[in-house]
């Protein structure tokens, strides 16, 4: 079966020079493999439960307003596919003390996709951990999309590691929308596969509401990585954090655009973002846009990024010390994975990151 698509993805909100190609990007693939059903293994704990397809259509009208980071054309994609829609609930006050995990596995000359929906009744609480992978030399296609919705005071923790093999391309595309007191935390790590696309579009509804993410990335060889996360604060004194670690190595390409929109009536609202890059090789492609819109007076936005290569004065002092080149570089980009899995609640999570991680250097060698 041939899978084509060619869609325009991770658009800023606000183009600029269109010679510096970085407005948005073309999510495109022709690929001559299967399309089956999505391979996933589920850990559902007490107090989330699948929802019945009576709820779904129900919270549809709400969730289909929901904008995600990578844009509509992921979701003509998917209903192009025929994509199947799953649907996650937190019952009103429910404190879920165990994650939902979801591992997903993405089989050789396969396609799939999954739209997936969480939703979070008032006041409850829910970490959903999701993983990503497939065989090493496996040639695959995986897409995802997952809206969130959390109502008063609920808090949702959206966890995603892909650790796909070096052959597979794939999407990711995330849209949040928080009520009154709500707060979204979104950590996501993209550490393998080939050509990736990545997104996360947050809107700060309701007042007091807040949106926290940790992303990390590690490319290498020929990979690509292209991401798009932008938190548009509606409500007052609303909240946004970004921070972005990652490293480039051989001819890797990434860019990154991060946005945060102060809207009329955003008062006393507060934004960040902040990245810090390596670049480990002198083919490798960055582009990192950091951008504020503003349409209230009476808020605070910072955004600053550290790009480079390893500092020549901490080189010289590992060196001093015993450690060489390729081994300094090692302990630096560990450091920086190791940082995001700080915010994952789970350990055999952190510890199948760690693994691959593992896996990843041992092929270097």
């Amino acid at each position: 079966m041939q899978i084509v698509c060619n869609k325009k993805v991770n658009r800023l909100p606000v183009p600029t020079w269109s010679w510096l190609k970085i407005n948005d990007s073309q999510m495109n693939f022709n690929m001559d493999v299967k399309q089956e059903e999505i391979e996933c293994s589920r850990t559902v704990p007490s107090g989330i439960r699948l929802m019945e397809k009576e709820e779904l259509e129900r919270i549809l009208p709400a969730v289909e307003e929901i904008k995600t980071g990578m844009g509509e054309e992921v979701g003509v994609f998917l209903h192009e596919m025929q994509t199947e829609t799953i649907g996650y609930l937190a019952e009103k006050g429910c404190m879920a003390e165990d994650p939902l995990l979801l591992h997903y596995t993405s089989r050789d000359q396969g396609a799939s996709f999954e739209d997936q929906i969480i939703y979070a009744r008032e006041g409850s609480e829910i970490t959903v951990i999701m993983d990503y992978s497939s065989a090493k030399d496996s040639v695959s296609l995986f897409g995802i999309r997952t809206r969130i919705y959390a109502e008063k005071n609920a808090l949702v923790r959206v966890i995603k590691l892909q650790l796909l093999g070096e052959k597979a391309d794939h999407f990711d595309d995330i849209g949040a929308v928080c009520e009154d007191g709500a707060k979204v935390e979104v950590v996501q790590l993209e550490i393998g596969g080939n050509r990736g696309w990545a997104g996360c579009h947050t809107r700060l509804k309701g007042y007091q509401s807040s949106f926290e993410s940790g992303t990390g990335y590690l490319c290498r060889e020929q990979q690509k990585l292209d991401i798009n996360y932008a938190a548009v604060h509606e409500g007052k004194k609303t909240d946004s954090r970004m921070e972005v670690k990652g490293a480039l190595l051989d001819q890797a390409e990434k860019v990154f655009r991060g946005t945060i929109d102060f809207c009329r009536g955003a008062k006393g609202s507060v934004g960040e973002e902040q990245e810090e890059t390596l670049l480990f090789g002198r083919d490798v492609i960055n582009k990192t846009i950091p951008l504020i819109l503003c349409g209230e007076e009476e808020v605070e936005g910072n955004h600053g990024a550290t790009i480079g290569r390893i500092d020549e004065a901490l080189l010289f002092y590992m060196q001093s010390r015993g450690i060489g080149e390729d081994e300094a570089k090692e302990m630096i980009i560990r450091a920086g994975i190791e940082a995001v899995c700080r915010r994952i609640p789970h350990e055999p999570s952190v510890k199948l990151v760690q693994s691959y991680v593992e896996e990843v250097f041992q092929n270097e060698t």
